[in-house]
């Protein structure tokens, strides 16, 4: 997929939540609630209550690509939210991901899988030190791809602790192998881009 479809796609996205969400609901509330639903999703995985704390998480990723679509669709973009997005992003993921590998039968993966989120968390926060007076570097389709595999990787944990299926936890680990490729390979890009950015502001 190029850029330019992925363009298009998320324009398409934004004019159909656009016309869902009533105006008076601001993209930071809905951060802020995805905030909130974290400590339920880890609490029902502590009490072994996978499908709801499945439920819970799939809403919590589900509703960051709401805030996303509102903030740029509405120009309803703010310092606070392009702070407090991505950490809230990747604090659901890297804790629903530490918790589910208490119980995953094969925890190495997963937890590797944290790096690239970790990963692009710093490369996030050192964009912003050093480059906050310029625009932030626009999403691509590396970026939202790991975003996707990666709740996808999580949902099919969860689905492998609901069955015990065996052939079921091989492609779980096959999408979280991917995840993990797109998110060093983003990276890099990432790093790229900030460089020449970095650079090309001296």
């Amino acid at each position: 997929m190029s850029n330019n479809m992925f363009f298009k796609l998320k324009r398409l996205w934004q004019a159909a939540v656009l016309r869902l969400i009533p105006a008076w609901i601001k993209p930071n509330q809905i951060t802020i609630f995805r905030l909130l639903l974290i400590p339920l999703v880890l609490y029902l995985l502590g009490i072994r209550l996978f499908i709801w704390s499945m439920l819970v998480f799939f809403l919590a990723a589900f509703l960051d690509i709401i805030d996303g679509a509102l903030a740029r669709g509405r120009n309803q973009s703010s310092t606070w939210g392009l702070i407090l997005d991505p950490y809230a992003d990747k604090l659901l993921t890297v804790l629903t991901i530490l918790f589910l590998s208490i119980y995953y039968p094969d925890p190495l993966l997963p937890l590797l899988m944290i790096i690239a989120d970790l990963m692009m968390l710093a490369a996030g926060g050192l964009t912003f030190i050093f480059l906050k007076n310029r625009a932030p570097q626009p999403a691509n389709w590396l970026g939202k791809g790991k975003m996707v595999c990666g709740v996808l990787a999580i949902i099919l944990m969860y689905f492998v602790l609901l069955t015990g299926l065996i052939w079921l936890t091989a492609v779980a680990n096959l999408i979280i192998v991917i995840t993990m490729i797109l998110g060093f390979v983003s990276f890099t890009v990432y790093g790229i881009n900030f460089v020449k950015q970095y650079v090309a502001g001296e």
